[in-house]
């Protein structure tokens, strides 16, 4: 008796073909950066079918290509809601009967409070529904860190979500630096891209905790485009924010402690090689960019922070400063509860007269503040702190080294925003809120105590039905 083995076809199956056809429709009839994104949506869910952290990178990625300031939020916005739904049916899939569950750590209280009341202050009709979704929304994708923080399992995703995270923020490094060549330095937008920044200190603390001198080499250099980046977009903000999280970075990892001395040695080589790629990445971009006096230019910008001069390079403080003048004027109106998330206002630019209506503010804590009063404002501080005081502590406990490196960056990563906050509003964007959810999230489910579960159980035992809580506490993911 023989038996006939058959070769297995070449040809895709017909569902490959359906996906092919679908990407090349939307590169034709929408755009090619859309037809991209379909293309990574079928091959991650060839790969990892409806799973939750997959899909939520895939909301991260979304989130961190919309243009705040280049026209058509409310559309780019929309997309990210169809992404944001498809997230949240795997996360319903895969986690069924514990949907509703939260992971109790030092972080849940401060981030829940903070969600519950945005939540609230949206609903006092005190601005257009378009200003009360274009400011909630990235607020609800900080609370996603709560999603996050009841699917992640460590030994399952965290390399994996370290791998997308330096990919999303490689791939928004490219488009900023596409912007930079096509349009110039210090553009409209481009100098609020932090995501390549927050990926740069993730690479960072990866190469402080590697052991052997080729990784951490391997690491580093693979950060140095990432921070080139935030050097070439001008922006101030995001320079002392990158300084910032890379100090912190070094604190966290060395300590202050007895014995302390060869963990701090390591920082100083870590941070002398880095200090020669970057110089060399900067000046090695200022040919490639046909920016030759980009050095000369970039220190005329950095000795220009503190001043307050009419003078061009400077005119963006003075302007920041009328703001916060004309915005603690209005904060005296409702300085405990706030005007409302959505709330917006009438400002005049001191320089041409015009006057226009806004709802951001240039630094987060005064937008915060406006919002949402005193009682939000210590409930943003406390949910930060939270953040940076988890981050710190566990990084320092953990003997994996990624799971101390990702605990590492959740507390530079959220370090930087705040520098960055006191220029700009980055945790009223989705760019930086949903990535650092993912970041919060992580170190959630790493670090949980337990859980809280709330689900539906008969009243009396027998029939009806009744919004039950129950504890569990397994052990961390």
């Amino acid at each position: 008796m023989s038996v006939r083995l058959e070769a297995p076809s070449w040809v895709p199956d017909v569902r490959w073909w359906i996906g092919l056809a679908l990407v090349m429709a939307a590169g034709l009839v929408v755009n090619w950066g859309v037809a991209a994104a379909l293309l990574v949506l079928i091959l991650v869910q060839e790969a990892r079918p409806l799973d939750f952290v997959p899909a939520f990178l895939m909301a991260v990625t979304a989130a961190a290509f919309v243009f705040n300031e280049g026209g058509g939020l409310v559309f780019q916005l929309g997309m990210v809601t169809l992404v944001v739904l498809f997230m949240l049916g795997c996360y319903a899939i895969q986690m069924a009967r514990r949907s509703f569950t939260l992971s109790t750590t030092g972080l849940t209280a401060p981030l829940l409070t903070f969600l519950l009341l945005s939540l609230v202050n949206s609903m006092r009709q005190t601005g257009t529904i378009k200003d009360v979704g274009l400011e909630l929304m990235p607020i609800l994708g900080l609370g996603s860190a709560l999603l996050v923080a009841n699917a992640f399992e460590a030994r399952r995703d965290l390399g994996f979500a370290l791998a997308g995270m330096i990919v999303v923020g490689y791939g928004v490094a490219v488009w900023g630096f596409y912007v930079f060549v096509t349009v110039g330095a210090h553009t409209v937008g481009f100098y609020s891209m932090a995501i390549p920044g927050l990926a740069g200190v993730l690479l960072f603390n990866l190469a402080l905790r590697s052991k052997a001198m080729p990784a951490r080499l391997g690491w580093l250099i693979l950060s140095i485009p990432l921070f080139v980046h935030q050097f070439v977009t001008f922006g101030r903000g995001l320079w002392t924010g990158c300084i910032a999280g890379v100090a912190l970075s070094a604190m966290t990892y060395a300590g202050f402690g007895r014995g302390s001395g060869a963990s701090w040695r390591r920082v100083g080589a870590m941070l002398g090689m880095f200090a020669g790629f970057a110089v060399g990445g900067a000046i090695l971009a200022a040919i490639l960019l046909g920016h030759t006096s980009l050095l000369t230019e970039a220190a005329t910008r950095f000795n220009s922070i503190g001043a307050v001069d009419t003078g061009y390079g400077t005119r963006s403080n003075a302007i920041r400063l009328w703001e916060y003048g004309r915005v603690l004027g209005l904060i005296q109106g409702s300085p405990f509860v706030g005007h409302g998330v959505g709330y917006s206002f009438t400002l005049k630019d001191p320089f041409t007269d015009r006057v226009t209506s806004q709802w951001g503010v240039h630094q987060n804590f005064l937008l915060v503040w406006l919002k949402q009063g005193l009682i939000g404002l210590a409930v943003f501080v406390w949910m930060l702190a939270a953040a940076i005081r988890l981050g710190v502590r566990e990084a320092r406990r953990r003997a994996d080294p990624l799971e101390s490196a990702w605990f590492g960056a959740m507390a530079a990563a959220t370090a930087f925003l705040i520098v960055f906050s006191l220029s700009n509003f980055p945790f009223a964007r989705v760019n930086e809120t949903f990535y650092l959810a993912s970041l919060w999230g992580g170190a959630m489910a790493m670090a949980r105590k337990g859980t809280l579960t709330l689900r539906w159980s008969p009243r009396g035992g027998s029939d009806g039905g009744t919004m039950a809580s129950g504890a569990s506490l397994p052990p961390p993911g």
